[in-house]
C-alpha cells in the first residue's frame, strides 16, 4: 500500500501535466482562397477542465509568401504585426479561445504554412502543435483551350445575316 501512494505522489507532476485541451476543427487546417480577397482561418482550443485555462502559444514556422498581409488574433486581442509568441487572455472552463489568422494575398498567388505550439503558461515542454496550411489562387474561372474556341464562316465575306 505505501508503494501504491509512493507511486501516485511520483507520477502527479507528470499526470499534471497532461493535456486539459484539444483543437476544433483540429490541429491543423487547410484553407483556400482567391487571390483578391481576404481568408479568415479559426482554430479553437477547447478547455476541458473545470478550471481557468492560462495558455501561451508560440510561432515555430512562418512560410508565408511576403507579399501577403497576415494577421493574428488570439482569443481576444488582435495584432497589427505577426509577433513570435504571446500569453492568450484566460480561457473559462468549458470554454474555448482561438487563434485565427486573416489573411490578404494581394493578387499574389501562392502558398504557405504557419505553425504554432500551443501549451499550459510556463509548460512548454508539454506542447501540442498547430497548423495553418494556406494557398492563394484564382478559383471559380478554368482557362479555356485555345482549341475549343471556333468562329464560322471564317473568311466572312458580306453582311451577316440572321437565319430564323
Amino acid at each position: 500500500m505505501i508503494k501504491q501512494i509512493w507511486i501516485f505522489f511520483c507520477l502527479l507532476p507528470v499526470l499534471s501535466l497532461s493535456q486539459d485541451f484539444s483543437f476544433s476543427p483540429g490541429p491543423v487546417l487547410d484553407g483556400q482562397m482567391d487571390v483578391d480577397g481576404y481568408g479568415l482561418h479559426q482554430i479553437d482550443i477547447l478547455n476541458e477542465t473545470e478550471d481557468t485555462l492560462w495558455l501561451t502559444w508560440r510561432m515555430i514556422g512562418n512560410t508565408m509568401p511576403d507579399e501577403w498581409d497576415v494577421n493574428l488574433c488570439d482569443n481576444v486581442i488582435c495584432y497589427g504585426v505577426m509577433p513570435t509568441m504571446a500569453d492568450m487572455n484566460p480561457v473559462a472552463p468549458d470554454s474555448a479561445a482561438f487563434i485565427r489568422i486573416t489573411t490578404y494575398p494581394g493578387n499574389v498567388a501562392g502558398s504557405g504554412q504557419l505553425q504554432f505550439w500551443i501549451y499550459k503558461t510556463g509548460f512548454p515542454e508539454d506542447h501540442s502543435t498547430i497548423a495553418f496550411n494556406l494557398s492563394a489562387g484564382i478559383t471559380g474561372i478554368s482557362e479555356m483551350e485555345k482549341s475549343e474556341i471556333r468562329v464560322f464562316p471564317n473568311p466572312t465575306s458580306g453582311p451577316c445575316t440572321r437565319s430564323p
